[in-house]
């Protein structure tokens, strides 16, 4: 399988938790985000789980010696909104570009 710009992503379960363990990234000016390249040697490891209160706790690990020092970890957490109405953003050039970097 070939390189791409999202790499290769293969899940598994270890418990409740869903680990999704991604490789085969191609190079890309802005691969590990923020305006930081990242290189082929890039592994990406997420994890997917529910908490108690029925949130969705996401957490990853990532390397890439090519462009980190060390591995980098986060966790973000998403409670769940029924109640909450999903609005749209229209596709324009000014919405586009808050996720560009010069």
């Amino acid at each position: 399988m070939a390189p791409s710009v999202q790499g290769h992503s293969i899940g598994h379960w270890e418990g409740g938790v869903l680990v999704v363990d991604t490789a085969r990234f191609a190079p890309h000016r802005l691969g590990n985000g923020a305006g930081l390249p990242s290189g082929a040697g890039k592994h990406l490891v997420e994890r997917f789980a529910l908490n108690a209160e029925g949130a969705l706790v996401y957490s990853f690990d990532v390397e890439d010696a090519e462009y980190l020092k060390e591995r980098v970890t986060g966790t973000a957490q998403w409670a769940l909104r029924p109640d909450a109405e999903f609005t749209p953003t229209p596709c324009s050039r000014e919405n586009a570009k808050r996720f560009l970097a010069e």
